[in-house]
């Protein structure tokens, strides 16, 4: 019996050895792993906003419409034509050319349009002028008449828009382009439904850019009865410059060989160039042998040194002292 129990106890000893031994086997050192991290965008927000106010002009209102007094004849009865309380300021009266700038209120200058710009980048403001009735005994002049004699009935009419006055000429239009300023300062990006957005701040210190359209006039002093007077035509409007560039390339083959990234085998009708600035360049119509690219025929080289990127269809290059810009070929 004793022996039995001995046989027992060694065989259980054996036992509890080799799964001692087992264990060890299992928790032996890792030596390798590994796992994967997907990349995520955390989006993008367009910081090139364009908002402008254009004038609004209501019904029934002509603040272009105009009198021209030759024989001054207002101040000669002191504006007894008109009802009590009108006033002429003293300009007008000088200059004979009365614009209504208010209730019974008239100036030689008309009451000013206002554009205003509430964008982050600079817009472009065109007006023009155009005499659609031109009066034939009176003659439009392009500087101020001589205001110390009389004489023969003229007419200086002039479009100012912003800091540029221009003379109105009978027969062709007259156009006035000036740049609006952007304020980028005026914009913060906020999450508006879980998405970035480039918005204007708002709060009383917040002020825009502007530029105002205005006419004025000047008439000689002279006798003519039955006298008649042009009538013009004003229009405006605005434009973003970046988008107004909008000539692109269309090619079947692009490479990068014999150091000039070439476009080939298609009908180019320009390059437009989008500098991280904001603002827009093209290429289109510039002389071979620019200083970043030639061109010859239907192909355009630029040179390889400033290609630094090339993704998809939108080639990342280099331009003006290294300022990232991108060529999209479309």
């Amino acid at each position: 019996m004793q022996k039995f129990k001995k046989i027992v106890a060694i065989a259980l000893a054996t036992t509890m050895v080799m799964g001692s031994s087992i264990v060890a086997l299992a928790d032996d050192p890792v030596t390798s792993g590994g796992t994967t991290g997907a990349g995520a965008s955390e989006g993008h927000v367009d910081k090139h906003v364009i908002n402008v106010v254009l004038p609004t002009i209501q019904e029934g209102a002509t603040p272009f419409a105009y009198t021209v007094d030759t024989e001054r004849l207002v101040t000669e009865t002191e504006a007894a034509k008109y009802v009590a309380g009108t006033t002429f300021t003293a300009d007008a009266k000088t200059n004979g050319v009365y614009f209504l700038t208010g209730e019974n209120a008239y100036d030689s200058k008309s009451s000013a349009q206002t554009v205003t710009s509430q964008s982050s980048a600079d817009v472009k403001l065109t007006v023009e002028v155009e005499v659609v009735n031109a009066a034939t005994d009176i003659t439009l002049v392009d500087t101020a008449p001589d205001l110390t004699e009389e004489g023969d009935p003229e007419l200086y009419l002039a479009l100012k828009v912003g800091d540029t006055t221009k003379a109105i000429k009978s027969g062709e239009k007259t156009s006035s382009e000036v740049t609006i300023a952007g304020k980028d300062s005026n914009f913060q990006t906020v999450v508006e439904n879980n998405a970035y957005v480039y918005k204007a701040k708002t709060g009383d210190d917040i002020t825009w850019n502007t530029a105002d359209i205005q006419l004025s006039g000047i008439a000689s002093k002279a006798s003519a009865e039955g006298l008649t007077a042009p009538t013009l035509k004003v229009t405006w409007k605005y434009e973003d410059p970046a988008a107004a560039l909008v000539p692109s390339v269309s090619a079947s083959t692009v490479s990068a060989t014999n150091n000039s990234l070439t476009i080939s085998n298609g009908t180019i009708s320009g390059v437009t160039l989008n500098k991280s600035d904001g603002t827009k360049v093209t290429l289109t119509n510039i002389a071979n042998g620019g200083k970043h690219y030639t061109v010859d025929g239907n192909t355009i080289s630029f040179e390889t040194t400033l290609l630094s990127n090339n993704v998809g269809n939108v080639l990342m290059i280099g331009f003006e002292e290294g300022v990232p810009a991108t060529v999209t070929i479309e």
